[in-house]
């Protein structure tokens, strides 16, 4: 009597280290596969495409500060004052708590004007800086092949997420106790029993 339940004892204990083994392995894999991902994330794009951002964000630098500007001064008619420029009549510095905003607004102006007076020099400079001293021999991606990437990554974490689970509920199911991490997916940890891969 005593063999029998030595021996069911000892089956018990193997059968909970097998369910702790593989769920340990699927948390293994779970960590490889956030430090591929983060690694992808980390990937400079591709030069092309961040070129065209560059080209992008110039634009807009330039069109916003043709559209902040005003001129009103310099046609203004009456009162017998020659006409004045004052390119930026609704900048605010005497009230103290525009300063910080208003600075902010005066470098992306500054900005936007540099890029109208020397777009070919201030893109070249930005590219050398910006862009090829960041990628100089580091592997590239673009946009499209990144986003299918890490598509491809979130489905296998999904996958590792959804086996740990299911490991776990047949731990419970046999009377183990498997601690779930903190970090778990919702997905998994909520997901119906059919929704789960079967051991």
């Amino acid at each position: 009597m005593i063999e029998a339940v030595t021996k069911g004892l000892s089956g018990y204990r193997a059968a909970a280290r097998k369910l702790h083994e593989g769920v340990d392995r699927l948390r293994d894999v779970r960590l490889r596969l956030i430090e591929e991902r983060t690694a992808l994330v980390r990937t400079p794009g591709d030069r092309d495409e961040a070129i065209q951002a560059l080209d992008a964000g110039l634009d807009a630098l330039a069109a916003e500060a043709v559209a902040t500007m005003s001129a009103t001064g310099l046609t203004a008619t009456g009162g017998g004052k020659l006409p004045a420029f004052d390119p930026f009549p609704d900048i605010q510095f005497a009230r103290p708590e525009a300063i910080g905003a208003e600075i902010t607004r005066l470098r992306r102006l500054a900005l936007g004007f540099a890029a109208m007076a020397d777009r070919d020099g201030m893109r070249a400079a930005l590219t050398e800086r910006l862009i090829d001293a960041r990628i100089a021999g580091a592997k590239t991606a673009s946009v499209a092949k990144k986003r299918a990437d890490l598509a491809a990554l979130d489905a296998d974490l999904l996958a590792a997420e959804m086996a740990e689970e299911s490991l776990i509920r047949s731990a419970e199911a046999s009377g183990i106790e498997i601690t779930r991490r903190r970090d778990a997916d919702p997905r998994a940890v909520l997901a119906a029993d059919a929704a789960l891969p079967s051991q």
